[in-house]
């Protein structure tokens, strides 16, 4: 049976869905494959035997004693500041795939010299951006790039809370994904950044531009709860991202007398409850990169995005 670690037994790790029957861990969604025996190791080693006796798994309490590659699929699902050496230790013994929890890092030196490694490893790595990795995203990307072939881009809108490179890069990258295309905001201005969550990561307020598409980032500040909304404009389209991703309304204005009308629903075109379970994706994604049933993981487009955003943030 392979085998799988999970490094830190926090939020992602295995806490958000403790008391649901919802699968938004990577502990839980592993679990539920049931094709996999299940090691979890935590600074707080009471915490990791707790999870490690729900999973029915084993519990290591000193990662430095262990030889990671004995596992066949590794989750980092630590704090930023401990991405880079659990990486970069991860891909120098070709772990076969890892999976890292957002944003990589906040620092480009160690960005720059992981994608360096990246290309002598025989690691495959995902990051966890999930929406990409949802099916229902996946079918908004074949609309976006349908409509796309007639009709083009004219604004794009985001409205995000807890600061840019942690959570207004779920944007970015989804963006990136739904064209297909690599997404870099040009002619960068802040019009507010408060650091309201994080010491080195304010949520930002400001304006860019992606080729000639004006793009408006609406940072709210001091806001707790989950937020998370976008905008695509295009001349005819509108397609309105809801409910923290889980619902993707559309909408279209029809053409009497060469004039356009309002915007009308389109129902069939539209998507509800497309976060259900979001775990499970990426659990069955990062199974069939193992199983080299895909060939492609998101590294190198996720360390691009990082390195542009610290970039736009070095400009604050």
């Amino acid at each position: 049976m392979p085998k799988l670690l999970i490094i830190g037994c926090g939020n992602i790790g295995a806490q958000y869905d403790w008391d649901t029957s919802d699968i938004h861990t990577h502990a839980k969604a592993f679990a539920a494959l049931k094709t996999f025996e299940l090691f979890f190791t935590d600074r707080d080693r009471e915490l990791a035997n707790k999870v490690a006796d729900r999973y029915n798994g084993t519990s290591i309490p000193d990662l430095t004693q262990s030889d990671l590659q004995i596992f066949d699929i590794v989750s980092i699902c630590t704090p930023t500041s401990s991405h880079f050496g659990l990486l970069e230790r991860a891909m120098k013994e070709n772990v076969k795939v890892i999976i890292c929890e957002k944003p990589v890092s906040d620092n480009i030196e160690n960005l720059e010299k992981l994608g360096q490694q990246y290309q002598h490893t025989q690691s495959k790595v995902m990051v966890n951006y999930f929406r990409r990795f949802l099916p229902g995203y996946t079918k908004l990307r074949d609309l976006v790039q349908s409509i796309g072939e007639n009709d083009a881009f004219t604004n794009i809108s985001i409205r995000y809370q807890r600061g840019y490179i942690n959570n207004c890069s779920h944007a970015l990258d989804l963006l990136g994904f739904l064209t297909g295309e690599k997404f870099v905001l040009n002619a960068f201005k802040t019009n507010a950044a408060v650091f309201d969550q994080f010491e080195t990561d304010p949520t930002l307020t400001a304006h860019g531009f992606w080729k000639d598409v004006s793009v408006s980032i609406t940072g709210l500040q001091n806001v707790l709860y989950a937020h998370f909304e976008m905008d695509l404009y295009f001349k005819q389209y509108k397609i309105a991202i809801r409910d923290a991703g889980n619902t993707v309304n559309v909408y279209k204005a029809g053409i009497t007398n060469r004039f356009l009308s309002p915007l009308s629903f389109q129902e069939k075109e539209s998507q509800t409850n497309l976060m259900n379970n979001y775990m499970m994706p990426i659990a069955e994604h990062a199974v069939a990169l193992l199983h080299k049933k895909i060939p492609a993981d998101n590294f190198e487009a996720s360390i691009a995005l990082n390195i542009s955003m610290i970039r736009n943030l070095n400009t604050v």
